[in-house]
C-alpha cells in the first residue's frame, strides 16, 4: 500500500513503500508527469503526420480525446455489463487506454486508499502488487508512446511533402 511521508515542512511525497526515500518518491511522481504527456504527444504526432491539414488534425485530436476519455469508460462499462466480462478482461481493456493507465498509476502513487483506485486498479493491485502494477502501467505508457511515435515516424517518412 502506498505511504505518505512528510519530507520537509509543507512538502508531502507519495511513496509506494515505507522504505522509499523522499527523493525517490518525487522522482517517481516526476517520471509519471513526463511519461503521460509523452504518450499524448506521440499520439498527436501520429495524427499530425498522417492527416496533413490542420483542420483534419484538430478534428481527429478532438475525436481521439473523446474516444479515450468518454467512450472508453462508457464502452468498458457497457461491455462489462452486456458481455459479463470478468475483472481480468476489464483490466486488459483498461491497459489499452493510456489515459486509464496514467490515472491508475497516478492514484497508485498518490493515495494510501485502495478504494480510490477503482475496481480495475484494485484487481491489478491484488494480482501484481505495488511495484508490479506500477511497472506494468509505466511500461504500458512507455510502449504506447514508443509505438505511436514510431508509427508517426513511418507515416511521416512515406508522406509526400510539397
Amino acid at each position: 500500500m502506498p505511504w505518505i511521508d512528510s519530507c520537509a515542512p509543507g512538502c508531502v511525497a507519495a511513496q509506494l513503500s515505507p522504505e522509499m526515500a523522499c527523493e525517490e518518491a518525487w522522482l517517481l511522481a516526476g517520471l509519471i508527469r513526463q511519461i503521460d504527456p509523452a504518450a499524448t504527444l506521440a499520439l498527436g504526432t501520429l495524427l499530425s503526420a498522417g492527416l496533413g491539414s490542420r483542420a483534419r488534425v484538430a478534428g481527429a485530436a478532438f475525436l481521439a480525446w473523446l474516444v479515450l476519455v468518454y467512450l472508453s469508460d462508457l464502452g468498458t462499462i457497457g461491455l462489462a455489463v452486456a458481455r459479463g466480462l470478468g475483472p481480468g478482461q476489464v483490466f486488459a481493456l483498461a491497459l489499452l487506454n493510456p489515459i486509464q493507465q496514467a490515472r491508475i498509476l497516478g492514484v497508485l502513487v498518490l493515495s494510501q486508499r485502495l478504494d480510490v483506485l477503482g475496481p480495475v486498479g484494485i484487481y491489478g493491485y491484488e494480482h501484481f502488487g505495488n511495484w508490479g502494477l506500477a511497472a506494468l502501467l509505466g511500461g504500458s505508457l512507455l510502449a504506447t508512446a514508443a509505438l505511436a511515435l514510431g508509427a508517426g515516424y513511418l507515416v511521416f517518412r512515406k508522406a509526400i511533402i510539397p
